[in-house]
């Protein structure tokens, strides 16, 4: 999530100068995974099947900024962040118990299908779960 933080912040730095920034996933074979992928899998996971996404993201032509991608094997695509409804625990601005945390998991393990354009709309929906955008 790092790395999605620090992509929404060039993002919002670089639009004035019409810079756009993406992130990508990448699934590939390196020195620290070899071992542990399957040997026939290999030449399928080579670093130049992510490429040509890096390069298109790279492009005048790219329409987007922001957003997530996946890459690897020779396949493609979006991944976004996604959220549950925020559920607000501890009272007048008490810092909640782990107690409440427990009474409330299922709600706060709940995976919803709202998804963000950045980072501060993710907050935003979190710290005001009623608001509309």
């Amino acid at each position: 999530m790092g790395l999605v933080g620090f992509m929404n912040c060039l993002k919002v730095e670089g639009e004035k100068y019409n810079i756009q920034v993406n992130c990508v996933a990448p699934l590939a074979l390196t020195r620290m995974n070899e071992e542990v992928i399957p040997a026939e899998w290999h030449d399928a996971l080579k670093p130049e099947c992510v490429a040509p996404l890096v390069l298109y993201l790279c492009a005048r032509e790219c329409p987007v900024s922001g957003r997530i991608y996946n890459a690897g094997m020779g396949c493609f695509s979006r991944t976004a962040l996604v959220s549950g409804a925020s559920v607000r625990l501890g009272e007048s601005g008490q810092i909640p118990t782990v107690e409440e945390i427990r009474q409330n998991w299922n709600q706060i393990d709940a995976l919803g299908d709202l998804e963000f354009e950045s980072a501060a709309s993710a907050l935003i929906a979190i710290a005001l779960p009623n608001q509309q955008d």
